[in-house]
């Protein structure tokens, strides 16, 4: 159906309703960083090195550690560990915490492997041998 003409009302505005404020999001939450491995180990070595041998970027800094572990890229608190004044305070770089494994990688890996595949294990002279469901070369069961 058509609308009448000069039957259009004009409608009065709606008020503006205020907006709520936008949800605050979260920020990310970031992983934990290890400093005893890898990429981030030697970027620590290299960084407590440089702190106390007066490297050019110490000298940057002008000697103060904030400013220094900003150049370095790694958190403050977090350098302030390795770097303490009085060395037989400063942690270890590369030492974990905890108890020490008493076993080693190789001895692990065997006992996963053998875990893992249970039906084929290698004996010493090489050879594959299949013990679950498989047939035994002499007969015997």
């Amino acid at each position: 159906m058509a609308a009448r003409p000069g039957s259009e009302t004009k409608r009065s505005p709606r008020r503006a309703q205020p907006k709520p404020p936008p949800a605050k999001q979260a920020p990310a939450k970031t992983t934990r960083t290890n400093w005893g491995k890898g990429e981030n180990l030697k970027k620590m070595t290299a960084a407590v090195e440089g702190w106390d041998n007066n490297s050019e970027q110490k000298r940057e800094a002008e000697g103060d550690i904030k400013r220094y572990a900003a150049l370095v890229e790694i958190p403050l608190d977090t350098f302030k560990k390795y770097v303490c004044a009085d060395k037989s305070k400063r942690r270890k770089l590369g030492a974990s915490a905890g108890k020490l494994s008493l076993v080693d990688e190789q001895t692990a890996q065997t006992i996963v492997d053998t875990v893992r595949f249970p039906a084929k294990l290698v004996d010493r002279s090489g050879n594959t041998r299949t013990f679950c469901g498989g047939t035994n070369p002499k007969g015997h069961s």
